[in-house]
């Protein structure tokens, strides 16, 4: 009997272990005329009805309703009934917001659990979710330490584009490659004039002449390269921000792989205060091996990291070659009273950088051990609606 449970244990845990390897599930609708809604309460607007025999794919873990204690789950990808195809959500339904005044396309919807059945993925899904921008997310930007380094001595190494589709111009869509050449392969969802914006572009590379690494803001579409000559411009001093996003991960799944294995330890809804887009979005808090991370989305989170040789943004724990002269560098285009040096309780050196404009605001604060490397890391960002 012993025996038995202690195999029982072990597969429970392996089982455990896989899910949080993708962190996405199979969802079978239970019920009929189940309400998908665009935020993770029982309010508002209805997305679309939907009924038994409608297969979806949601991110693994719920979202807690802090008024009700009802739990939703954030659905971002739909099984295609015809080929049984992951299909990413955005634009497959569409509801009038009477606030808008305009028809929304959603990239995603929550179902109330009570409602949905979750599941494992079956083979070939985890492949079908990373063929496509949201499921790959930022992950196709290098980041080792050396392009960290790179690029965070380059003023972030993140620039934005314009002028990708000029008026009169042939060009209405971009294949995206996985490469800087057109032998490195193509990507599954091209670059268009239409989904262009639904997310600004990242440019992390445009050292390669008549090439261009884009990665989108949102992973509404594909990260990858394009061969493209637009306007390049520097995103001033949001460039290191920025490069935190990236290195963090676009959504939680990805950040739970990147950091992982770690711990759900809460998922809630918080408010966005006069959000022109929405009013209500969920807040997750993830605890990882020397990391703790509080996710909203790609504009708003915070983290700590304490994890020897690990990094973000260009700054790493522990590394003899992140002192304070590689920092003073990262720095440098900002002006010297941007730094605020002091101590943290137990006397070690502690360097505050509070930074930010055009309503988004973000913050560093970075520890120093005796032998003047990075101790710790921690990092905010929030937009200048989001209510404490």
């Amino acid at each position: 009997m012993k025996r038995f449970l202690a195999a029982a244990f072990i597969l429970l845990a392996l089982c455990g272990a896989a899910r949080a390897e993708n962190g996405y599930v199979r969802l079978a609708i239970n019920g009929t005329n189940v309400n998908l809604r665009p935020e993770p309460r029982a309010a508002g607007n209805v997305v679309a009805r939907v009924n038994t025999g409608d297969v979806f794919i949601a991110e693994e873990w719920p979202i807690t309703d802090v008024n009700d204690g009802s739990k939703w789950y954030k659905i971002v990808f739909r099984i295609d009934p015809n080929t049984g195809g992951i299909v990413p959500f955005l634009n497959t339904f569409s509801y009038y917001d009477a606030e808008l005044e305009a028809n929304v396309s959603p990239a995603q919807a929550f179902v109330s659990a009570q409602f949905a059945d979750a599941g494992l993925l079956a083979g070939g899904d985890m492949e079908g979710i990373m063929d496509t921008p949201r499921g790959e997310g930022f992950s196709s930007l290098d980041t080792s330490p050396e392009n960290q380094r790179r690029m965070a001595l380059e003023n972030g190494g993140v620039y934005h584009i314009s002028g990708l589709f000029p008026e009169d111009s042939d060009v209405k869509e971009y294949t995206v490659y996985r490469g800087p050449s057109r032998d490195s392969g193509q990507k599954k969802y091209p670059i268009t004039m239409e989904n262009q914006y639904y997310g600004r572009d990242y440019v992390t590379d445009k050292s390669i002449p008549g090439w261009l690494q884009n990665i989108g803001y949102n992973a509404w579409f594909s990260s990858g390269w394009i061969e493209a000559n637009p306007e390049v411009w520097d995103n001033e001093d949001f460039s290191l921000g920025h490069l935190m996003t990236l290195c963090l991960g676009a959504n939680v799944p990805e950040v739970a792989r990147k950091w992982g294995p770690g711990n759900i330890v809460s998922r809630d809804n918080a408010v966005l205060a006069e959000s022109y887009w929405h009013s209500v979005t969920d807040t997750t808090k993830m605890s990882f091996d020397g990391m703790e991370v509080v996710f909203t989305d790609a504009r708003n989170f915070e983290f700590a990291l304490t994890r020897p040789g690990a990094g973000l943004g260009g700054i790493f724990i522990g590394e003899d070659w992140c002192g304070k002269d590689y920092l003073r560098r990262v720095f440098a285009y900002f002006t010297p009273e941007a730094i605020q040096v002091g101590n943290s309780d137990d006397g070690a050196e502690r360097w505050s950088l509070n930074l930010g404009r055009d309503g988004w605001f973000y913050g560093y604060e970075i520890a120093f051990g005796g032998n003047g490397l990075v101790r710790e890391l921690r990092f905010y960002c929030h937009d200048g609606n989001l209510m404490d």
